[in-house]
């Protein structure tokens, strides 16, 4: 006769593993459901116990977490304002690097000039193009109707 061992008696009937794994977690679950009892019995103690201190010490308490978040506030502020200010910096100076680059002479050759009535621009023939550097035609949306 041949001996009869867990896996094979679970293999075997399909709903005897059901109810071996039922049986397994039916301890672990009620031991975590022990643990988290007792974790919301030590914070409720901890906080009657704290009760009386913290309506004691409120006028100080108060003030303070108020300056505290003041504080953090105005430093995150800072941080970002610096971050702007360190990229509104680093586009300009890319700006002027990209027109020195362009044949301009630095700042000065940012200056809008007229290009030849419009139709020249970097030695190409357009039709049609803005009369400045920088400038755009206008689009049909921004043909103001009433004056027309």
């Amino acid at each position: 006769m041949r001996g009869l061992d867990a896996k094979s008696a679970l293999r075997a009937s399909p709903r005897m593993a059901t109810v071996a794994r039922a049986a397994l977690l039916v301890p672990l679950v009620a031991a975590l459901l022990g643990a988290s009892g007792l974790a919301v019995a030590a914070t409720l103690t901890g906080l009657a116990l704290a009760t009386p201190l913290l309506v004691i010490f409120s006028p100080v308490l108060i003030p303070f977490v108020l300056a505290a978040v003041l504080l953090a506030s105005g430093l995150l502020a800072s941080g970002a304002l610096s971050v702007a200010g360190i990229s509104a910096l680093t586009w300009a100076v890319g700006y002027v690097w990209r027109w020195h680059g362009e044949g301009g002479s630095g700042v000065t050759g940012m200056v809008v000039q007229p290009l030849d009535q419009g139709l020249k621009c970097h030695g190409v023939e357009r039709e049609g193009t803005a009369a400045f550097v920088g400038h755009r035609r206008p689009l049909p949306r921004d043909i103001d109707v009433a004056s027309a």
